[in-house]
Parts: structure tokens; sequence; C-alpha cells
């Protein structure tokens, strides 16, 4: 979980608020020229507007139903957008962590990482002969 970033130089660019482990807002250069925003999220922890503590629109984001963006509107914003996961601004991939996922074809790049082919016959099996199967 990133809570702030940093410049070359260790100047504070971004530091990230939180309600729990819901990122809800962005102080911009905190202690020069501070700008909090707010990231207004829908059911899916997707942003769809950012906001000034003011709450004037600073940003506004559409997507189609697989992620890829549909337009958006941008002064101040945020790179964390479809279910909350960072976007790469040179791929325009997002990153959940332990792959890559590409919203255009709404394709994952890999297979989960602990997943085998073993573990899921295991799982099977397990369940077959269960007591509890009829």
């Amino acid at each position: 979980m990133v809570i702030a970033e940093y410049d070359l130089d260790s100047n504070c660019v971004n530091n990230y608020i939180f309600a729990g482990n819901d990122r809800i807002g962005i102080m911009r250069n905190p202690g020069q020229n501070d700008l909090l925003l707010f990231v207004l999220k829908d059911q899916l922890g997707t942003a769809r507007v950012v906001v000034n503590d003011s709450g004037t629109v600073m940003a506004r984001y559409k997507y189609y139903s697989f992620g890829e963006s549909a337009g958006s509107w941008v002064s101040q914003g945020t790179d964390y957008r479809f279910t909350g996961k960072e976007i790469d601004e040179e791929t325009y991939y997002y990153y959940f962590g332990a792959r890559y996922y590409d919203p255009e074809i709404g394709r994952w790049f890999s297979v989960d990482p602990p997943f085998s082919p073993t573990s899921a016959l295991t799982l099977i099996a397990s369940t077959i002969h269960s007591p509890c199967a009829t």
C-alpha cells in the first residue's frame, strides 16, 4: 500500500489519506503549496470524480465495462483509477499487486501466481471424497 510518493530530491509529492484500507484523498505538495484532493468512487472502488477541498471538480473519469477509459477530463487527478488500482501511464495497464491487467482487451497477462494445475485437481479430488458430498 503506497502512503506517500517522493521525487528524486526526497521532497514529498503526494501524501495519501486513508479510511481503513480505502484511499480517499491526496495531499499534493504537502508543506509547500498544499492541495487537498478527495477521490469519489463507485461501488467497485473505481475513481469517478476528484474534487478539491472547496468542492471544485478537478478530474472526471469514465470507463467501459472492463476498465478501459471512455474519456476523462483531468486538471488534478489520481493514478489509482479502475477498482482503485494504479495505472501505468506508459502502457495503460493496471497493476494488481501480482500481475498486470489490460483493460483494452479485458485480460490478465498471467495466471494467479500461486495457481498450479495440481492444486486444482487436489481441490476437485477433496470435494469428491468429502463425507458431505451427495
